[in-house]
């Protein structure tokens, strides 16, 4: 059938049965149909523009035989008046033929067979009287669709002719349908670019031609696919609104489809990615320790509380994805602790530096945040002394030992990049004969350039 593009192409609703034929003898055969479940729905057709019309060839398709040296396949349609009569269908070119096997291996990355070429080259006979005489296992052929109301009726039966040139066996006649399909055209699409960390519904509409309820919708990415929670196709079938679901978006070149019937396809264009492929953050807030573990520091500073101690993180986020953050930096801590004895005074100041891993889940695009962090690095004891009165001092101590670190918080945008944070962070010193545990609350301020 020819068709001006691109108001419509046509399509098998019911894939042609594949009649499976199997030879016991030269004059002997069994024909065998495969249950509905069983058959696997494959592009049986193929189109090929003639300047601004579309031809679409149909290929009925079946197995081979042993013995046999050529096939005559009769082919009928139902009229108006429900009488079948033999039906005179356009035949594929030769050129044609052996260009889709060629499409076909390398779609199947094989090669074409040479037995495919050989074939194509003598390519089917019309007969007269619907009767078509090929050796191929295969009929390609251009078939007609009603423009309107019920799909057109067709059907087939398969006769084998043996090595000697006598019929063999005639299958039971196949019917089919034929029935209209509709080309997809989309013409404008509302965002082309989504970015993840901006505040967006998840609404996109399209326009063009031939968008109907019965046309499916989707976003492609290679073997990723998306599906909307909703698709709105107005009268006319020139617009589709459509809403996905924002939260299961993900990054990439992705293809904004629509398929109708038949495997018809129109794509357009759909970038879903970040503002910036990389976040970076400088934060510092108040951080007061609360020893958990220990006993010297109580023990010596009569407290196992340090409210003066400060945090400093800067984190550096280069993997960004819909279901979180990756990245990497640097946590500094630092505590003074001071107590007064009758006589003397002893204080001493803490430094925990630590390369820490980061993970931060958006709750609210560019608003609410969850991070976690975790890792290691160590603690500086520095200037641990005793001063006496008349500015006597003892020796300082410094000392170096190892930690480890981990912990949590929340953090809220209030205006651009500049956010408030609340958590906690837990830190383990591996002090020899004597390990530390700590807790320390943070609330801080932090940018995002």
């Amino acid at each position: 059938m020819v068709i001006k593009k691109p108001q419509f192409k046509f399509q098998r609703k019911i894939i042609i049965a594949t009649a499976i034929l199997s030879f016991f003898a030269t004059t002997f055969l069994f024909a065998q149909e495969s249950k509905p479940e069983e058959q696997v729905q494959v592009k049986n057709y193929f189109t090929h523009n003639q300047g601004e019309q579309i031809l679409i060839y149909q290929t009925i398709q079946w197995q081979p035989a042993n013995l046999v040296k050529y096939y005559i396949v009769k082919l009928e349609t139902l009229t108006e008046t429900k009488e079948w009569i033999p039906y005179e269908a356009k035949l594929a070119p030769k050129e044609l033929l052996e260009q889709e096997n060629t499409e076909e291996g390398k779609n199947n990355n094989q090669e074409t067979e040479n037995k495919s070429t050989a074939v194509s080259q003598q390519g089917p006979d019309y007969l007269g009287d619907g009767l078509y005489k090929t050796t191929e296992t295969k009929l390609t052929v251009s078939l007609f669709a009603k423009e309107v109301g019920m799909p057109q009726k067709y059907r087939y039966t398969i006769t084998l002719y043996n090595l000697l040139g006598h019929p063999g066996f005639t299958t039971e006649p196949m019917e089919f349908e034929v029935r209209k399909a509709y080309i997809p055209k989309i013409t404008d699409i509302s965002k082309q670019i989504i970015y993840l960390d901006s505040l967006y519904d998840g609404n996109i509409s399209i326009r063009g031609e031939n968008l109907m309820d019965s046309t499916q919708i989707y976003l492609v990415d290679g073997l990723r696919r998306q599906y909307p929670i909703s698709v709105d196709f107005n009268d006319e079938e020139t617009k589709a609104d459509i809403i996905f679901d924002q939260e299961k978006f993900d990054i990439g070149s992705w293809q904004l489809r629509a398929e109708n019937l038949g495997g018809f396809r129109a794509e357009i264009p759909l970038i879903i990615k970040f503002i910036k492929w990389y976040d970076l953050n400088l934060s510092f807030g108040y951080a007061p320790q609360l020893v958990l573990y220990d006993g010297t520091i109580k023990e010596f500073f009569g407290t196992n509380f340090i409210p003066l101690a400060f945090d400093l993180k800067i984190s550096y986020y280069p993997i960004k994805r819909r279901f979180g953050n990756f990245g990497f930096g640097l946590g500094i801590k630092a505590d003074r602790l001071s107590t007064d004895y009758a006589g003397y005074n002893l204080s001493s100041n803490f430094f925990t530096g630590s390369l820490l891993a980061f993970y931060r889940l958006p709750i609210i695009q560019r608003k609410l945040y969850v991070e976690i962090r975790g890792g290691g690095g160590v603690t500086l004891v520095q200037g641990l002394h005793f001063k006496f009165p008349h500015n006597l001092k003892s020796e300082p101590f410094n000392s170096m030992y190892f930690s480890a670190q981990a912990g949590t918080s929340v953090a809220y945008t209030i205006w651009q990049g500049l956010y408030l944070e609340a958590g906690a962070d837990f830190t383990a010193t591996f002090i020899p004969e004597m390990p530390t545990m700590n807790l320390s609350p943070i609330i801080s301020i932090g940018w995002s350039f």
